[in-house]
């Protein structure tokens, strides 16, 4: 049978349709599992990480730790709004507790066909009960960090169960954790105190403006109560 120009514009239209229907469905399954108080669930990573002698960025300390928690978003009117009641705990390869937990309401962005995913959240991040205040602002996309290139995950449909994988980071000065007791950044040891000035931090005193990066992870799920 041959195949003419108005065969292939008709199955051209019909592949386009379905396409279009099941981008549609998507969309509206997502945006049912978004608006709704939901259940997430999965794995969250951060690395500490400092400049070495040669100037390249190392990872001096890890933390990886499961989390659950609920979540719900809401119509604002210049966007989105999303609040949780996530509360996170993880003790690092080196021995230091590390928690976070959100402050107040955050804004979320969510394009559906691209499966992109955009979060900007207050934190208080918490190390060896040292709180450090965060604006973290994470994404499903490949992002440029410092320490070089860091790749989500895009936000996919299986079944009605969205799952993806963010990623971002912040800067913080060593200053930030000069008073832990574990003040050596990438040590275990705690520093010492003396006539006012913290010993033991990277760099000496000097060490306590520069700056550090600490590098965000996070993969799971998100399913109905």
């Amino acid at each position: 049978m041959p195949i003419n120009s108005t065969t292939i514009k008709s199955k051209s239209f019909r592949l386009f349709t379905l396409l279009f229907l099941l981008l549609a469905a998507f969309g509206v399954l997502v945006a049912d599992s978004l608006t709704k108080q939901r259940d997430a669930s999965g794995t969250i990573t951060l690395e500490l990480c400092k400049k070495g002698a040669g100037g390249q960025w190392e990872v001096v300390d890890r933390v990886k730790s499961p989390v659950n928690f609920t979540a719900s978003i809401a119509e604002i009117t210049s966007g989105k709004e999303i609040t949780s009641n996530f509360n996170w705990r993880g003790a690092s390869e080196k021995g230091r507790i590390a928690q976070g937990r959100m402050l107040g309401a955050g804004k979320v962005k969510f394009d559906v066909l691209r499966g992109v995913l955009e979060l900007e959240l207050p934190m208080e991040a918490t190390l060896d009960g040292k709180k450090i205040p965060l604006n973290v602002k994470l994404t499903t996309e490949s992002i440029s960090s410092p320490t070089g290139q860091i790749s989500g995950k895009k936000a996919e449909l299986n079944g009605k169960t969205p799952t993806g994988g963010i990623v971002g980071f912040n800067v913080i000065k060593a200053r930030d954790l000069a008073n832990e007791p574990i003040a050596a950044v990438g040590q275990k040891n705690p520093g010492k105190k003396e006539g006012g000035r913290t010993t033991g931090v990277v760099g000496g005193s000097a060490g306590l403006t520069e700056d550090l990066i600490v590098v965000m992870r996070g993969e799971g799920r998100v399913v109905a109560r």
